[in-house]
């Protein structure tokens, strides 16, 4: 403290000169020189560093710059930049209306950060993080000689304008909105049939399976500029007949038909021939007895559907969703087509 007040006191005597140099001798002009150089050996060795004091003699005027870093400015208020008495060799202007030699002036100011930025430590930073802003200085420019006054912190970008609305959330995903889109989408179970006669099912006869058309409606979201459309569609349908590869192993069933395409909607004929083979269907190799069935006398015939989503949007991007497979079950009675042979004698004539 105490080399900060006779730092103070030197800058005094200074600018005490400056003003009295037009009316002083030329010893007096190397007086207030001598004396500056005194000030100059004291900033060097003072506390804050040098970046915050000085002072400055271009173009016979000189200037004086100082800054006690020990505290920083109280948290939420700018430093008022602060602009040094300057005097003249020669002729003087006030904006002031005061007389005498000297002149205060108040040329325009800019805040200009420190090169480098101070430690993390200093008091300039104000509790603040260079995350949140930066060090600056006011520089204060006539056109010929700048003045520095003391740095302090400014806060950069959302944090410089509290008072601004926060800035817009970003367009939403759209791979987002189609999930969304399709959680509300309905997706129906199959409505599963047989044919030409489910009552008549036989061991190597084949049976047509086909399940109803349904139409189910897209759903479409929109935010934030974005807006989804998703539409479903019946993929395939997958039928498990539910009977064994061998009936004593029970545990082995048969591989499932999987059926897509307009085969999946194509009924069984009224009056079909055993020899036309269906869009989708399936021959039975054992008949449903109750000891293979667990007393049912039926095999459990398992339909899946599967629905796939596609979705557009208005941003130009895609993509599908498979929604997991919508199941129907039915039970399938599965007997024998016998054929019985009636004798004929040597004289019933043929």
């Amino acid at each position: 403290m105490a080399c900060h007040l006779h730092h103070r006191r030197l800058q005094h005597d200074v600018l005490t000169l400056a003003r009295a140099k037009e009316r002083s001798r030329p010893a007096a002009a190397a007086a207030g020189v001598a004396m500056m150089l005194l000030l100059s050996a004291t900033v060097a060795l003072a506390d804050p560093p040098s970046s915050g004091n000085g002072v400055s003699c271009p173009d016979n005027g000189c200037g004086v710059g100082a800054a006690d870093p020990g505290s920083g400015p109280a948290p939420g208020v700018d430093p008022v930049p602060t602009v040094a008495d300057t005097a003249n060799h020669g002729s003087s202007s006030s904006t002031g209306g005061g007389g005498g030699g000297g002149a205060n002036f108040a040329p325009a100011c800019t805040e200009q950060p420190l090169s480098p930025q101070p430690a993390a430590s200093s008091p300039w930073w104000d509790g603040q993080t260079v995350a949140e802003g930066q060090v600056v200085s006011w520089v204060c420019s006539d056109g010929s000689t700048p003045v520095v006054v003391v740095p302090h912190f400014a806060a950069s970008g959302a944090a410089a304008a509290p008072g601004a609305p926060p800035a817009p959330p970003p367009p939403p995903d759209p791979a987002v909105l189609a999930q969304q889109a399709y959680q509300q989408i309905p997706i129906p179970k199959p409505d599963i049939h047989f044919g030409p006669h489910p009552d008549l099912v036989a061991v190597n006869i084949p049976v047509w399976l086909w399940v109803s058309k349904v139409q189910v409606a897209p759903v479409t979201v929109a935010a934030g500029g974005v807006s989804v459309t998703a539409t479903p569609a019946l993929r395939s349908v997958s039928w498990s007949m539910g009977e064994p590869v061998d009936p004593n192993s029970p545990g082995v069933l048969a591989p499932p038909v999987v059926c897509s395409g307009g085969a999946m909607y194509t009924p069984a004929p009224t009056d079909v021939a055993p020899t036309v083979a269906p869009g989708c269907g399936y021959s039975y190799q054992w008949r449903s007895l109750k000891a293979r069935t667990g007393g049912l006398g039926s095999w459990a015939v398992s339909a899946s559907a599967t629905w796939v989503i596609t979705w557009t949007s208005n941003v130009g991007q895609g993509g599908t969703i498979t929604a997991p497979p919508a199941n129907s079950v039915a039970n399938l009675q599965v007997g024998e087509w016998q054929t019985i042979g009636v004798y004929a004698g040597s004289e019933s004539g043929g």
